[in-house]
C-alpha cells in the first residue's frame, strides 16, 4: 500500500473513511478511526499523539497528520487506539 497525498476540497467526503495516522520514516500505521469527516479526524490528531508518545517517547520525533481511505476498504492493519481510548482528551 503506498502513500497518496490529497488535498481536500471538502470536508465531508461520502466516498472516503478518515483516520489518525502516524509516519516514520518508511513506516506508517493508523492510530484512531475511522470517521466520517477530515474536520473530525484532526480533532483527534493532539489526544493520539499524545497517547503515541506514552505508550513509545521516540514518538514525539514522527510526523502525526490525517489520511483517508475509501470508504469500506479495508485498513492494512488495526488502528492502535479507538476512539474511548481518547475520548477525555479529544
Amino acid at each position: 500500500m503506498s502513500i497518496e497525498l490529497v488535498d481536500y476540497e471538502s470536508d465531508k467526503d461520502e466516498e472516503r473513511d478518515f483516520y489518525v495516522s502516524v509516519i516514520d520514516g518508511e513506516r506508517y500505521r493508523l492510530l484512531v478511526g475511522p470517521f466520517d469527516t477530515h474536520d473530525e479526524a484532526e480533532q483527534y490528531v493532539g489526544p493520539a499523539t499524545r497517547a503515541a508518545a506514552e505508550a513509545d517517547p521516540k514518538a514525539w520525533f514522527y510526523a502525526f497528520g490525517t489520511c483517508s481511505l475509501p470508504k469500506g476498504e479495508a485498513p492494512p492493519h488495526a488502528p492502535l487506539f479507538s476512539r474511548a481510548d481518547l475520548s477525555e482528551s479529544a
